[in-house]
């Protein structure tokens, strides 16, 4: 979503959402070769990129992964820079999760929304005290700007949705503002 509107697509831009599609990787990308299938909970017909994002469209994604869209290399780039430290490989089923991370990278790269595009080096002490409460020791937090204000603001739109009726998660809805993704498998 990130590298997306980082170039030029929009949350309005509209994607063909049907599922199974087969792209045209232009390498070998499958056991078919070039072509890569992707099937999820589709829908008929087209649905805007903050639709896509909001029902986890698998297809959507992976039309942003191709190099006619955004591309991995892009995507990589930008999960890097956002908090990701793991290694991820640049092909297009990279949208779909098959580069590992771990959950803290995850939990760190979706701050930047919250944060309006500030980054920070995740930690687990913040403070430790004595025993007469003098502090020891007091992690220092920097922060790093990592994404424009508006493109932090613009992915946050959709991930607010997720929780609510338009979203794939309403059970997780706690009655305050809060964003969250979800994830449809091949088999929905």
């Amino acid at each position: 979503l990130v590298a997306a509107l980082e170039n030029g697509i929009t949350l309005g831009h509209r994607f063909n959402a049907s599922s199974p599609q087969t792209f045209d990787c232009g390498f070998p990308c499958s056991e078919q070769g070039n072509k890569w299938t992707v099937g999820g909970a589709g829908r008929n017909g087209f649905v805007t990129l903050a639709e896509a994002t909001s029902a986890s469209l698998n297809t959507v994604f992976a039309q942003v992964a191709l190099p006619e869209d955004v591309g991995a290399e892009k995507i990589v780039e930008g999960a890097h820079r956002m908090g990701i430290r793991s290694p991820l490989t640049p092909v297009p089923s990279l949208v779909l999760g098959t580069s590992e991370v771990s959950t803290l990278e995850m939990a760190s790269a979706y701050s930047n929304f919250a944060t309006q595009g500030l980054w920070a080096e995740p930690f687990l002490i913040s403070r430790i005290l004595d025993a007469e409460g003098n502090v020891i020791y007091e992690h220092e937090v920097k922060q790093e700007r990592v994404l424009d204000e508006r493109v932090a603001a613009a992915a946050l739109r959709p991930l607010r949705d997720v929780p609510t009726s338009a979203g794939t998660a309403p059970n997780a809805n706690i009655g305050r503002p809060q964003g969250g993704k979800t994830g449809t498998h091949q088999s929905y």
